[in-house]
């Protein structure tokens, strides 16, 4: 339905003039800009009357805007708050919302178009958004932290701790069958233990392996493999083809985490007297791989308690990475991680 306006055209502007929102006639069939009051010209920031005459593509610069206007306005006879950007002279943001009712002036068919500045509405709801957006990630970070402080418990503090736990038990077994080499098993629970403590009082301070930030990764990692083979009578190959230059504390922590825990699990579970563990860099990623030729198991029967294989998949992910994990019995097994040397797109994470 229509609205004729026909009449004292100066009694129409007059009116017109004295509304504190901005208004415009706009001809139905063209878009062609009939009249626009000084507070639609004041909020587009251009000269009084500039626009008469013009289309309406400089109210509306994007055309998908313009046909959704006109298929809204056929179908309903008008629009009602659509809400859309506009072009400021300055070129600085702004948003209205569009009311329309059609009219007829002057037997021409036209759109009253009134425009609703919104754009400081819209910027508290993109500040808002923000926020929303900034606690989202403060969470998530939260979670990621409460991840990587329990893989960092089990992988480091928990596995010394086992690993003297179960030199306290051949000990204990080698006292009752009266053996001469029990003294030995508890030296070695002994530093064991000591290790654990020195972890913990790492994961307080800082939350990272001690010797990482001392040698390095690639020696802290040869650190550890042999101790590893010495205290688990395993043949353990190391081999690093990384550059001299130091990685993200992040990225080494994970790497350094993701080598012990696949070692641990050679020692304790595989039956294997040898393993490998090569790191690599292939363009931008890091290639972490860990083999034996041990018992192997069936990885889709795995149990998803199972904290170890867990842990290596949730650093991996954290970080943005990938890992495979093959297994055949009796042939032994291979994990693979490969980490990317830039941030993780998680976010940054703290250990």
């Amino acid at each position: 339905m229509c609205v004729h306006l026909e009449g004292d055209e100066d009694a129409f502007r007059r009116i017109v003039e004295t509304l504190p929102v901005p208004l415009a006639v706009l001809q139905a069939a063209d878009g062609k800009i009939l009249y626009t009051n000084s507070c639609l010209d004041e909020t587009l920031g251009v000269a009084r009357g500039s626009l008469l005459d013009g289309d309406w593509g400089y109210i509306f610069p994007n055309i998908s805007d313009r046909r959704r206007l006109k298929k809204v306005a056929t179908k309903g006879g008008g629009v009602r708050g659509i809400e859309l950007r506009c072009r400021h002279k300055n070129g600085t943001p702004l948003w209205v919302s569009v009311w329309q009712r059609r009219v007829v002036c002057h037997s021409r068919e036209c759109m009253l178009t009134i425009l609703v500045d919104v754009t400081g509405r819209k910027a508290d709801e993109s500040r808002q958004r923000e926020k929303r957006k900034a606690l989202r990630r403060l969470l998530e970070a939260n979670d990621r932290d409460r991840e990587l402080i329990a893989c960092e418990v089990h992988d480091g503090l928990l596995q010394q701790m086992t690993g003297a736990l179960m030199r306290l038990e051949v000990a204990r077994i080698a006292i009752n069958k009266g053996k001469a080499d029990s003294a030995e098993q508890v030296e070695a629970a002994t530093g064991l233990v000591r290790e654990a403590i020195k972890e913990a009082r790492s994961l307080i301070d800082g939350v990272r392996p001690p010797d990482l930030d001392k040698i390095g990764l690639a020696g802290a990692l040869k650190t550890f493999v042999d101790k590893t083979a010495a205290s688990s009578d395993i043949e353990i190959e190391f081999v690093h083809r990384l550059p001299s230059m130091r990685m993200g504390p992040n990225l080494e922590a994970t790497i350094y985490r993701i080598v012990q825990e696949s070692l641990n699990n050679v020692w304790r579970h595989s039956e294997s007297t040898k393993a490998y563990v090569e790191l690599s860099q292939h363009d931008d990623n890091v290639i972490i791989k860990v083999r034996d030729w041990g018992i192997g198991f069936d990885p889709a029967q795995v149990n998803r308690k199972s904290f170890g294989l867990t842990s290596i998949k949730q650093r991996t992910r954290l970080l943005g990475g990938s890992v495979t994990i093959d297994s055949v019995r009796k042939e032994g097994t291979t994990i693979c991680a490969e980490l990317p040397l830039t941030e993780s797109p998680l976010g940054v994470c703290t250990i």
